[in-house]
Parts: C-alpha cells; sequence; structure tokens
C-alpha cells in the first residue's frame, strides 16, 4: 500500500509542476484561490463527509492508501478542475465549454474509478451516474461562485 501512496504522491507532485509551468493562465491569483477553497470545501467537507456518513462509499482503513485519497483530494483534484475552469473561460463558444465541462466530469469520473479500483475507495450504495451527478454538481457550483466572485472582485477594482 505505500506503492500507492507513493504513485499518487508523484501523480500529485507531476500535476502540481504542471500547473505551474503551463503558459499563463486567464484565472487571476485571487480566483484560483478562491476555486480551490471552494472545491476543497464542497468536495473534502461536504460530499465525501456526506458519502461516508450515509454509508455509500467506505474509505480503506490502510493508512497509506488512506493518505493517498487524502493527498488527491486535497491537491490533484482542485488542480484539475481550476485547470479546466481556466480552459473554459478561455473559451468563447457554448459548444467548446459544455465539451470541456464533458471532459471534466468524464476524466473525473474515471480518475474516481481507479480510486475503486485500487483499493483506496469500496462502493456499498453508490453508482456510477451519482459520481458523475457530484462531479457536475461540483463543477457547476464552482463556475457559478466564481461568477459570483468576479463580480465583486470587478466591482470592487472599479470603485477605487
Amino acid at each position: 500500500m505505500t506503492m500507492i501512496f507513493a504513485a499518487y504522491f508523484s501523480a500529485n507532485l507531476l500535476f502540481l509542476l504542471f500547473f505551474i509551468w503551463v503558459p499563463p493562465k486567464k484565472l487571476h491569483m485571487f480566483e484560483i484561490i478562491f476555486l480551490w477553497i471552494i472545491i476543497t470545501f464542497f468536495y473534502q467537507s461536504i460530499f465525501a463527509s456526506l458519502t461516508i456518513n450515509l454509508h455509500w462509499i467506505e474509505i480503506s482503513t490502510v493508512l497509506g492508501s488512506y493518505w493517498a485519497l487524502v493527498v488527491n483530494r486535497l491537491l490533484i483534484i482542485p488542480l484539475f478542475i481550476i485547470w479546466l475552469m481556466d480552459r473554459i473561460w478561455r473559451q468563447t463558444g457554448v459548444m467548446a465549454k459544455i465539451a470541456y465541462v464533458a471532459l471534466a466530469v468524464l476524466s473525473l469520473t474515471g480518475m474516481q474509478t481507479i480510486a475503486v479500483r485500487i483499493g483506496l475507495i469500496r462502493p456499498v450504495q453508490w453508482h456510477g451516474w451519482m459520481t458523475a451527478a457530484t462531479w457536475l454538481a461540483l463543477i457547476l457550483l464552482a463556475m457559478a461562485l466564481l461568477k459570483v466572485f468576479q463580480s465583486c472582485f470587478k466591482k470592487e477594482f472599479e470603485s477605487r
């Protein structure tokens, strides 16, 4: 199980470095931090707690697997969603935005499927459509809250 943690930690570190050194982002640093907080809060605090407390999924009790899951939830998932949000805001067409949201939902569902396959989580009363619905809800919620943040951010700078 230590190998799982090492693999997840390495993947997270590589994704973090990729995120930092990718060409310039359209999102401001404050927007990135806001998205990170929102995504982490809703995913880790609400969605994860809800699914665990209602016994829809079970988390591995092996310490290495548990920490691999924590690192994954705190680093790679928020970074991936923020990276896709940046790509979505760059698009002008509605169909391109929908395609990126669909790509995000499919990719995040694939990440969750990998976590199930390697034993980090075990679905008890959980179905694939619930995973896709959770990711879609999280992405749409983050997009809506980012719009609110951007309007407040814009008003603050216009008033100065």
